[in-house]
């Protein structure tokens, strides 16, 4: 075991001490310890009682809220303001409790135990079992290591090889492993232990966790129910969804879950280079698992070792799908073996081997909503020092973080963690000391929250931090219209419930800027799409734009798609021309609207032309609600004004100048109040607040085409 300091002995009026104290139980609050090495606690004491009831040496068991127990030996006790337990990493990942949380500590005794089952994390080819084992139990009886089941220890020196261990059952419920204790060890992948996971470490799928009980539970557990029934139990279950999603571990804690043996490989893990090896290897991992029945058996990436034959076209793939193909017919004889799959790319998993009979239970594993997100982030921070802001703010954090996957999730905890590290100074100071105290604030999640973006925003058409209408001045009848439908569009069950928004309006009269804002204003994800996103020159690669857009919509919800330049992505149909690209793009795009999944999404186009827009598109049920961005009123144009001029620091206008700009600029849109201030901010010769204001009240009083350099308004547009 890790070098630890041997408790010592007790005796004599030590021995009346511990009897007395035997039982003797305080509600704490759990902390981390640092450098603190597993089965050692330090128990600081809130209130009056004897310190000598906790003394150095006791035999302790630390239970949290939901009933999960440790247990280990006391190695220091002082007096405090609150009562407090600090343990290691280790014991903080078998209680799973969060650091901060309400725990009891409980002296106990620790009688020999009668038997104990050890699982260890080495490959029993590369160990001597035989002497593994008895320097084990050496080293197990003189560091008196007190343990329950759920124990987790690190091995090393005394001329063990250094690896981690995990005590999954013993008799009695807690002791010491003594001469008489029968020891039972089981060599299991250092990977597979180091990973080791429960259903209790899964968040964010509870539907696909009862799914899984469902179908997998009672085919290893109750084979005979099925018999009875006349029916053939599920034999396979694929995983599927987008990366990071949590499949791998899904299934990780189901294997573990399940209580039976358990063989997890992962698909390229399969792959031989001889002729005929990857064929030999699945023989041997089903005969494995048909032998230690009842048996799960974990392909992780099955689309690497099964592709559809068709597409492949490569002779080695066909073969290795016909293998599995035989192999997963014949478990139909064969009672309690369930083999789970999983794969972010189901379309390329042979058809053959989704059928009835085969991998025939798909559970679709998707992003995590708010409640799902919270608890995810709960999970992650369980074994962080936290302080009582950041874990508070837990809850805002997962209502910010839409579009946040399990693995960006983690990453998120990670990047915190970072950032509290890098507050450290380890100038004169102790390292494992500046450990012991530090903790993640609310900053730090911050700072990480500017770091990392979810996995499905990495493409140019998504946006997780989609801006607000902070810098959109006025237009206020436009945004109230626009934000009430747009929630009402959003909202399950609401009678506007997918129905899309069309913004017309003139050039520069802030569509673009109202549809962006939107997302931020409702706290949704933006994905964009414009003309020059979906056309490309290869056959059908247009519409898979306007498929994979959708696709990542529904992913990211609650999301805002917006269709900029509508005009240009769904232009009116041409009867003399039916092959065009831009119809086959409108027949896709009306596919995507018409579907019955865009719960949580909203569909929001914007043109200045909606003569050119298809009619078919801006229909009831599909972009029905059309909204005009009208022309600022004269409030609003002043407000347009004031915010365009402190934006670019530029000092207040008088009020008479103010009021005869506003005058002026009637039937001005956003974009040409905004070149107003740009131009009149740009330098030149003369300078003051008397010369500013003069050369705003001269650009304002020019010809529109003398103004700007060219013709922008639709009705200077249009010939005479």
């Amino acid at each position: 075991m890790t070098t630890q300091t041997r408790p010592t002995s007790e005796s004599g009026k030590d021995r009346s001490v511990a009897a007395a104290a035997d039982g003797e139980r305080v509600d704490a609050l759990l902390r981390a310890g640092g450098w603190q090495e597993s089965g050692r606690f330090e128990v600081t004491l809130g209130d009056s009682r004897d310190l000598s009831f906790f003394h150095a040496g006791s035999a302790a068991r630390v239970v949290c809220s939901d009933g999960r127990a440790i247990a280990g030996r006391i190695t220091k006790c002082e007096r405090g303001d609150a009562s407090e337990v600090r343990l290691g990493l280790l014991d903080r990942r078998a209680l799973k409790s969060p650091v901060g949380g309400a725990v009891s500590v409980t002296v106990t005794s620790a009688p020999e135990l009668s038997f104990a089952h050890v699982r260890v994390g080495l490959d029993r080819q590369a160990v001597a079992s035989q002497r593994f084992e008895d320097r084990l139990r050496t080293s197990l009886i003189g560091d008196e290591e007190v343990v329950t089941a759920g124990r987790l220890l690190q091995a090393s020196g005394d001329g063990l090889e250094e690896c981690l261990m995990e005590v999954s059952a013993c008799e009695p419920e807690i002791g010491v492993v003594g001469p008489g204790t029968e020891l039972q060890v089981t060599y299991v992948s250092p990977i597979q232990l180091a990973s080791l996971t429960s259903f209790d470490d899964v968040g964010g799928l509870e539907d696909q966790i009862r799914e899984l009980r469902q179908y997998a539970y009672a085919p290893l557990h109750a084979p005979e129910l099925y018999r009875h029934m006349g029916v053939t139990p599920p034999r396979g279950i694929l995983l599927y969804g987008p990366p990071g999603t949590g499949k791998t571990h899904l299934a990780r804690a189901a294997a573990s879950e399940l209580g039976v043996h358990c063989t997890t490989v992962s698909g390229p893990e399969l792959v031989g280079t001889r002729y005929g090896e990857t064929e030999a290897s699945l023989r041997r991992l089903f005969s494995e698992a048909v032998q230690s029945s009842p048996a799960v058996i974990v392909i992780d990436e099955i689309d690497a070792i099964a592709p559809s034959r068709g597409a492949s076209g490569a002779q080695a793939d066909a073969r290795i799908v016909t293998q599995i193909l035989s192999l997963l017919d014949g478990l139909v004889a064969l009672d309690g073996i369930v083999v789970l799959c999983t794969t972010n790319r189901i379309e390329a998993v042979d058809p053959a081997l989704r059928r009835p009979g085969r991998l025939d239970r798909e559970i679709f594993v998707g992003s995590p909503d708010e409640r799902g997100r919270e608890r995810i982030l709960e999970i992650h921070t369980r074994t962080m020092p936290l302080s009582d802001s950041a874990r508070t703010g837990l809850p805002l954090i997962a209502k910010g973080t839409a579009g946040f996957v399990g693995a960006d999730l983690m990453a998120l905890c990670r990047e915190a963690g970072l950032a509290a590290i890098e507050r450290l100074t380890f100038a004169d100071a102790d390292m494992s000391g500046a450990a012991g105290g530090v903790e993640v604030s609310s900053q730090d999640f911050e700072t990480a929250l500017r770091v990392v973006q979810p996995t499905g925003i990495r493409k140019d058409v998504a946006r997780f931090d989609a801006p607000t209408w902070a810098g959109v001045w006025g237009l206020h009848a436009a945004k109230e219209e626009l934000l009430s439908t747009a929630r009402a569009a959003l909202t399950p069950g609401s009678p506007l419930a997918g129905e899309g928004i069309l913004l017309t309006g003139l050039p520069g009269s802030g569509k673009t800027a109202l549809a962006e804002g939107l997302a931020g204003e409702l706290g949704a994800n933006l994905v964009r799409l414009r003309g020059s996103d979906v056309y490309t020159k290869w056959l059908g690669e247009s519409e898979q734009a306007i498929r994979e857009a959708f696709e990542l919509a529904r992913h990211l919800r609650p999301t805002v798609v917006f269709l900029d330049h509508l005009d240009s992505v769904a232009p009116r149909r041409d009867a003399d021309k039916p092959e065009m690209a831009s119809q086959r793009v409108l027949n896709e795009l009306l596919v995507e609207l018409d579907g019955n999944s865009n719960d949580g999404i909203v569909v929001v186009g914007a043109t200045n032309m909606p003569a050119l827009v298809d009619e078919s598109i801006t229909r009831p049920g599909r972009l029905g609600i059309h909204i005009e961005v009208e022309p600022p009123t004269s409030a609003e144009r002043g407000q347009i004004l004031d915010g365009a001029l402190e934006s670019f620091g530029a000092g207040s206008l008088s009020a008479a100048t103010r009021a005869e700009l506003v005058a002026r600029t009637e039937g001005w849109t956003p974009a040409e109040l905004g070149m107003l201030v740009r131009r009149a901010c740009a330098p030149g010769e003369g300078q003051g607040d008397k010369f500013f204001e003069r050369k705003m009240l001269g650009l304002a009083g020019e010809p529109l085409s003398r103004r700007f350099g060219s013709v922008t308004r639709q009705e200077e547009r249009t010939p005479s």
